[in-house]
């Protein structure tokens, strides 16, 4: 999980949306609950414009832990070009 979870973050730094989705799939596959990990999903559907996907992928973190899409929004933030 935190292999596949650390390396979506590093690629989401170098703006590669799609394998950074995919390393994020990758740690919900490991923990199907995890809210972390979906939000990563979410947040790099939506890079891709993927928007429905990345609201569905938001509401399975949200489902995971109530309180995540709060802490989710600042979590992406030292992501380039976020703030």
């Amino acid at each position: 999980y935190d292999g596949q979870y650390w390396r979506g973050r590093a690629l989401l730094g170098l703006g590669r949306w799609a394998e950074a989705q995919a390393s994020f799939a990758a740690a919900t596959d490991a923990r199907a609950g995890d809210a972390r990990a979906w939000g990563g999903v979410a947040y790099a559907l939506s890079r891709q414009g993927r928007h429905a996907e990345a609201v569905a992928a938001w509401e399975r973190a949200i489902a995971a832990d109530r309180n995540y899409f709060a802490y989710g929004m600042r979590e992406f933030d030292d992501i380039p070009g976020e703030k």
